[in-house]
């Protein structure tokens, strides 16, 4: 639809007067839209693999599995076929192109630790496995899933992947977040059979701590927009 709102646009008098704006528009307007593409099966990435491994399990429908395999391959062969791709001619010194498609999982990194971004799948990809075939044992999820959140942390200290010190210690409370609110669930494994009191008392300690979370990912947000909304009137005015 942007794509062709943007040639209907060329044929018009506004357009005629933008004509070389609108031509770089339309140019480079492909690899805008893969790039948003990339991005919708990286948000898509996690509950399609927990639902279809999850289908997997209960046996009811061969339709319903099939369709599953037939997504998971879809997504998988999209994901792996882009990554592919951008390495091969990261590789080959003999091809220049600048590859934006995959920049929303390598951009974040330094060059040295591009690849970290499929450490962050991976650990997507374990924790839905866990999900999925560890239904009806609590406990086990819940150690399984900590044990992988503080191999990440692990990981996360000792490469340190990110472009700035600062985005390094963001993303380390986030993932302390996450092995502290992993951990706590284990209370709710029924196993434990912990009362229902401080089961609700542990439930309100994980909302308040995922909550200031959320508040400190919109002040970095703000924040970040801020400068670069400053950077860019900097840069028209100079």
């Amino acid at each position: 639809l942007g794509y062709g709102i943007l040639l209907g646009l060329r044929r018009t008098s506004w357009g005629e007067e933008r004509r070389y704006k609108l031509d770089s528009a339309v140019a480079a307007y492909p690899e805008y839209a893969k790039a948003w593409g990339f991005r919708l099966i990286l948000i898509a990435l996690t509950p399609i693999i927990v639902f279809t491994f999850y289908q997997w399990t209960l046996k009811d429908s061969w339709l319903s599995i099939f369709l599953s395999v037939i997504l998971l391959l879809a997504v998988l062969g999209a994901l792996g076929f882009t990554t592919f791709t951008f390495y091969r001619q990261r590789a080959d010194p003999e091809i220049q192109t600048h590859h934006t498609i995959i920049e929303p999982l390598v951009a974040p990194y330094r060059p040295q630790r591009s690849y970290y971004g499929f450490v962050v799948l991976l650990a997507v990809f374990v924790k839905s496995l866990v999900t999925a075939f560890a239904k009806g044992r609590g406990m086990v999820q819940a150690i399984l899933v900590l044990v992988v959140e503080v191999f990440f942390f692990a990981l996360l200290c000792i490469m340190k992947p990110h472009r700035t010190r600062g985005a390094d210690i963001l993303s380390g409370y986030l993932s302390l977040t996450r092995i502290i609110c992993t951990g706590l669930t284990i209370a709710f494994a029924q196993s434990l059979a912990l009362a229902a009191i401080p089961r609700v008392v542990i439930g309100i300690i994980i909302a308040v701590i995922f909550s200031v979370s959320v508040v400190v990912m919109f002040f970095n947000l703000f924040f970040n927009l801020c400068i670069w909304l400053l950077g860019k009137r900097t840069a028209g005015h100079g």
